[in-house]
């Protein structure tokens, strides 16, 4: 269960922090007054077998001038973890073994100290001069996401290896630019409003376990931004991922699908707040973000975090699949149709879909969007994302996580084959 509400945010940030103090170079390096600017052609990726991460390094291996990808990944050995890379990029449709002779693998683990490395792996991070290569860039995506989690259970992989990467830039005389891919809530405020800021900080004093860690480990690479002016570091945060445009390869344990697939189960969706966004892109839409930030670094002075905030309204998904994909769905009020599926959660138990997040629902009062002011949409990538959404829809019926529309309305059984699909391992994410 997720035990983190009131937890003391500004107490493990601290921590945090003095966790880097701790393993940063005592003394600066006699290194650059200003980052490296050419265009990296080294580049570590943490993350890379998971749903995002397979797309980031799809979209890095495209690109001809990206030399090698070194991807750090959980295995009880070379092989299997190469294994493991290879089979989610086949999961995600868009392997060619030709891209295998610029694809190095690392076997690492995110909870452990060290991340698992070797001490020739951390000299080829940290450019030191008895390695014979060094990275130029570090996509730090892997994370463990977990929905009953606190803070507590998920602060090793999600925070303390943030940590660990940021105190290696202090340590190298040519630092890599450091990208870190956030998630949880979206911050719609401006960081120089005090108010907004501690509003927002106190909103996720209460969030769960996943928002928290990735929340502290945003504030120590703002930290780390604003004290090292040798290295660029950033971050960018998408709202919910879904799958691409041409395959439309899903998380089947998203939870805006988990919602989907009760909707069209019930019959029935919210009709109230049908104005309000869904922060939602196709992972391809991620990624690119993901890379201009890496290949196109801003330069220091301005915002070091990027929110991508795309999406949808809410009742235009609804009507998407009403009109698009012919499913019989009813409108009614919030009350009524948190009533119906929470008879229809506990009708079926601890299979059911909504199971570990219908708390998170039920907390919002049924509604998935929110308000968004103008001046902060992004509505020029808004048919790319209904796009991506249409083709997700269609791949989630084309492997059975979705019911056909002639059977919808029954609770349809969910037939996956789970070789083939992104999908948690006993509740857990981790990648």
């Amino acid at each position: 269960t997720n035990t983190s509400s009131a937890l003391d945010l500004s107490f493990e940030i601290q921590r945090a922090l003095a966790d880097f103090n701790q393993n940063a170079a005592s003394r600066p390096l006699q290194i650059p007054q200003s980052p490296v600017t050419q265009p990296p052609e080294t580049i570590l990726l943490t993350g890379a077998t998971g749903f995002l991460g397979s797309q980031i390094l799809r979209h890095l291996l495209e690109l001809p001038h990206i030399k090698r990808v070194i991807t750090l990944v959980r295995a009880p050995d070379h092989n299997k973890a190469t294994t493991r890379v290879i089979e989610s990029a086949q999961k995600s449709k868009w392997w060619h073994d030709s891209y295998s002779s610029r694809l190095e693998v690392w076997v690492g683990d995110l909870s452990k100290p060290g991340l698992g490395l070797n001490a020739a792996q951390w000299c080829c991070i940290e450019a030191r001069s008895e390695s014979s290569s060094s990275i130029d860039a570090i996509i730090h995506n892997g994370a463990t996401v977990h929905w009953g989690y606190d803070y507590q259970g998920l602060e090793a992989v999600n925070v303390t290896s943030t940590v660990s990467l940021l105190a290696s830039l202090t340590r190298s005389p040519r630092p890599p630019r450091f990208t870190f891919i956030s998630g949880g809530q979206l911050f719609f405020g401006a960081d120089d409003n005090h108010d907004e800021v501690r509003a927002f900080a106190q909103m996720m004093k209460t969030a769960g376990g996943y928002a928290q860690t990735k929340y502290v480990a945003d504030q120590v690479v703002k930290q780390f931004a604003r004290r090292y002016t040798t290295s660029i570091a950033t971050i960018v945060k998408p709202g919910l991922i879904v799958g691409t445009t041409d395959s439309g390869v899903s998380n089947t344990d998203d939870f805006l699908w988990r919602v989907v697939a009760s909707v069209v189960d019930i019959g029935a969706f919210n009709s109230t707040g049908l104005d309000g966004l869904i922060l939602v892109s196709g992972s391809h839409q991620v990624a690119t973000a993901i890379l201009a930030d890496v290949l196109h670094p801003r330069p220091h002075g301005h915002s070091v975090e990027t929110s991508i905030r795309y999406g949808i309204p809410v009742g235009e998904l609804w009507d998407m699949l009403r009109d698009d994909f012919g499913y019989q769905l009813e409108a009614v009020d919030a009350a009524e149709w948190l009533v119906r599926l929470r008879t229809h959660v506990e009708t079926n138990g601890e299979k059911h879909r909504l199971w570990p997040v219908f708390h998170l629902l039920e907390a919002t009062g049924g509604c998935l969007g929110v308000p968004m002011p103008a001046h902060l949409r992004q509505d020029e990538h808004n048919d790319e994302v209904k796009a991506s959404l249409r083709r997700s829809i269609a791949y989630l019926r084309e492997v059975g996580y979705l019911s056909s529309a002639n059977t919808a309305n029954g609770g349809s059984s969910l037939l996956l084959q789970k070789d083939l699909v992104f999908a948690r391992a006993g509740g857990i994410i981790r990648t």
